[in-house]
């Protein structure tokens, strides 16, 4: 729910991805209306403009500040409107297509009080019995299973952190790129001096919907773009593109060691070996792409 209040807290920012069915920010507002009252909040969700879904938010959603823009933009250019609007001490930034659970502000709570900047927190496999689910998930969040420990992390999920509003005044904006990439906000913000702190009791679910092979060129998009923002020598770039399989065959085991932490995670993981090792290839010869070549002129 909304709060207007001096001591608000925590703004809730989330933006609408149009390829997304409507159904899944509903089930995402439905999951914000249901938190706890642990730390004072408001929900801002910005989209696209839309009359039909501007009256569904009056009847339905009135606690929820709708921002609409005339397109929206693909990367970070939701956020930074956000932002701009957000009250709130800590911004909690979202995606669409998850949901939150009741306890989240609870433990919030109990995180920042430890005084980090910048905490993340798990995410849990929305809908467990999709094969193709299951590798979307393990590429995506395999860094932030529910099973793993708390404790200080390189990177965070996109679809679940927040950091105090003075760290987005001192970094600046978030990459209003085709992605977001915010694996390189947060190298940003750790150059900076800030540490990143994941903590899996603040938990969300992550629902994948995509085709495979849709999902596998995202992927490949991805892997460009991400390896030609890197700003590597050339040197450098040839090494990656020549170790490329290696790189890939690392990752797989990366997953692995994340996986080992819970038994249902691991079984999954060996059930979707060969889609998962398919997918891996070709999301490293996106980065190849981008080493090689630059980010796609698309």
């Amino acid at each position: 729910m909304t709060r207007e209040t001096n001591t608000l807290q925590v703004s809730i920012i989330v933006g609408v991805n149009e390829e997304e069915r409507p159904e899944l920010l509903f089930n995402f507002l439905e999951s914000v209306r249901g938190l706890e009252d642990e730390l004072p909040h408001e929900t801002i969700v910005i989209a696209q403009k839309d009359t039909q879904r501007e009256r569904i938010f009056q009847i339905k959603y009135p606690w929820v500040r709708l921002i609409q823009a005339e397109e929206m933009v693909p990367g970070g250019y939701f956020r930074n409107i956000g932002v701009r609007h957000a009250s709130g001490k800590f911004l909690a930034f979202f995606e669409d297509h998850v949901i939150i659970h009741a306890d989240y502000l609870k433990h919030l709570a109990t995180a920042l009080e430890r005084g980090y900047d910048i905490v993340g927190g798990s995410v849990a496999n929305g809908n467990p019995e999709s094969m193709s689910g299951w590798v979307q998930y393990f590429c995506e969040y395999h860094k932030w299973l529910p099973c793993l420990k708390r404790g200080l992390l390189d990177d965070l999920p996109g679809s679940n952190f927040v950091c105090r509003r003075q760290v987005l005044q001192k970094l600046g904006a978030f990459s209003e790129e085709r992605f977001k990439l915010e694996s390189h906000f947060f190298t940003k913000a750790k150059k900076n001096g800030y540490t990143l702190f994941f903590e899996p009791d603040i938990r969300t679910s992550h629902f994948n919907e995509k085709r495979a092979m849709f999902f596998s060129k995202k992927r490949f998009q991805y892997g460009r773009l991400y390896a030609a923002r890197r700003g590597f020598s050339l040197p450098k770039r040839l090494l990656y593109t020549c170790l490329s399989p290696l790189i890939a065959m690392l990752e797989y085991l990366r997953i692995l060691n994340h996986a080992k932490c819970g038994k249902t995670y691991l079984k999954k993981f060996f059930l979707c070996t060969p889609q998962l090792l398919f997918t891996l290839i070709i999301w490293m010869g996106g980065e190849c792409m981008g080493y090689l070549f630059g980010a796609d002129a698309e």
